[in-house]
């Protein structure tokens, strides 16, 4: 059964990600919840990120980490844009649940499935080394292939409300990129970061 999100989430929400708003419709009925958070493109979301791969999702299992539930997500690095390469790494995103079924939902935060080959933009680690997907659900793309061979980077963000403007398609509720134009913009952007960080822009 999910839970509100703890304090400590939320804080770290709030300094990691930037926004993170629980909804509240007219009347104080909490009803569906909602995260909020800016709208980014590709080069931003990279821009405030700390960890950039790509990789496919070995395994997930839910922690309890001084009261606040997290999920540690065990990956197969294919690829790592910004960060240190490894090729494997086990990513801590705050909520999930418990073997006991107990559980914390975070509005926002995207899911992530066992055997998922995905693409995520993390913030830096907390102390647990706890780490929040840059912009919530903008963090995450699912990458598929579909029957023709086209490779498509899939974004979700049904329970996540932006703020400002954007350039990406929606279909049915989700934004879908080509793979090959979303990895050309991430690579540009790291290598433009790269050349900032170096001329001590």
């Amino acid at each position: 059964m999910a839970s509100r999100p703890s304090p400590l989430v939320a804080a770290l929400a709030g300094a990691i990600a930037g926004l993170l708003i629980t909804l509240t419709p007219p009347g104080g009925d909490p009803g569906p919840l909602a995260g909020t958070a800016l709208r980014m493109d590709v080069e931003e979301v990279l821009e405030r990120s700390d960890l950039v791969v790509e990789g496919r999702v070995l395994s997930i299992s839910g922690v309890d980490v001084g009261g606040v539930i997290c999920t540690d997500v065990e990956l197969s690095v294919d690829r790592t844009f910004w960060g240190a390469d490894q090729p494997a790494r086990t990513v801590r995103l705050p909520g999930g649940v418990l073997p006991s079924g107990r559980g914390t939902l975070l509005p926002g935060m995207p899911s992530v499935s066992e055997g998922e080959d995905l693409l995520l933009f993390l913030g830096p680690p907390s102390g647990a080394g706890l780490r929040m997907p840059t912009g919530l659900g903008q963090g995450k793309y699912r990458l598929v292939t579909e029957r023709d061979g086209d490779r498509l980077a899939v974004r979700s963000a049904s329970d996540l409300v932006l703020v400002g403007g954007g350039r990406a398609r929606q279909v049915n509720g989700r934004d879908v990129v080509d793979y090959a134009e979303l990895v050309g913009r991430i690579e540009a952007a790291a290598q433009s970061r790269r050349a900032g960080e170096a001329s001590g822009r």
